[in-house]
């Protein structure tokens, strides 16, 4: 997805962010946890999977437009709850630029907010009936926690292999971008084989998003330096894959 491609779609992903302000504003919880989502939504960064949702539908979107934005909602929110409790698990102090909910709160409303977000997303879904997109999701959270389970073995492991980072990355990161295709190509009824396409184009789009993300880990200097301190303590290693000139690879540990 290119910067122009992004922009372009300003209008759904702005439809998609007021979907979740008004579910955020409907929640019947505790005023101080409304008052945690509401900072969450109010800094959606860039809605980067619901995008691609949006983009998988494609011309065929418009007559299923209801529950495309909704399901994009809350795969956003889903996102955002993750974003929460990964924020705790590497004792992060800031997100995008803002302090965290760990950091302003402290891990126990942390993790009481991101559970919220989590479900308050789930039932956006089923009081709608769209159950369907429900139980992918669910899918993906599971995935995402198989991924974190894999880090979570190879801590300290300077020998990790290539395939036990890509396992990690697969199920953490890139499970969700096949799954928002995936949700688009069901939705709007595509063909076998543009589904198939398109979710293979959405974990590859997803496996890339989260190698970069680990690289900058490493080459920007602000996340470097929180990196770092976390890398430290936690000892979670990058494995990156360099070509040589006869074809063979070999593993370069760079980290994380």
């Amino acid at each position: 997805m290119t910067a122009e491609v992004l922009k372009s779609m300003e209008p759904q992903a702005a439809a998609v962010q007021e979907r979740i302000r008004r579910i955020v504003e409907a929640v019947p919880g505790h005023e101080g946890m409304k008052t945690i989502l509401r900072s969450v939504a109010e800094n959606p960064g860039k809605m980067i999977r619901s995008r691609l949702m949006l983009l998988a539908a494609g011309e065929h979107g418009e007559a299923y437009r209801d529950e495309l934005t909704a399901t994009a909602a809350a795969l956003e929110m889903i996102h955002s709850a993750s974003l929460i409790l990964d924020d705790m698990i590497d004792d992060s102090p800031l997100r995008r630029g803002m302090p965290t909910v760990q950091m302003q709160y402290g891990k126990p409303i942390a993790l009481c907010s991101g559970d919220y977000l989590l479900t308050t997303a789930f039932r956006s879904l089923t009081d709608s009936g769209f159950t369907a997109s429900a139980a992918e999701l669910m899918d993906a959270v599971q995935a995402a926690c198989d991924g974190e389970m894999i880090q979570h073995e190879n801590r300290r492991n300077v020998r990790v292999s290539e395939q036990a980072y890509w396992d990690a990355v697969r199920g953490k990161t890139a499970y969700a971008f096949l799954t928002a295709c995936r949700m688009a190509c069901r939705i709007t009824g595509r063909p076998a084989a543009e589904k198939q396409a398109l979710e293979e184009y959405g974990l590859t789009v997803g496996m890339m998003f989260q190698l970069r993300d680990d690289l900058l880990d490493w080459t920007e200097e602000e996340k470097a330096a929180i990196f770092n301190e976390y890398a430290s303590k936690e000892g979670n290693v990058v494995v990156g894959t360099v070509s040589r000139k006869n074809g063979d690879n070999y593993n370069v540990n760079l980290g994380r």
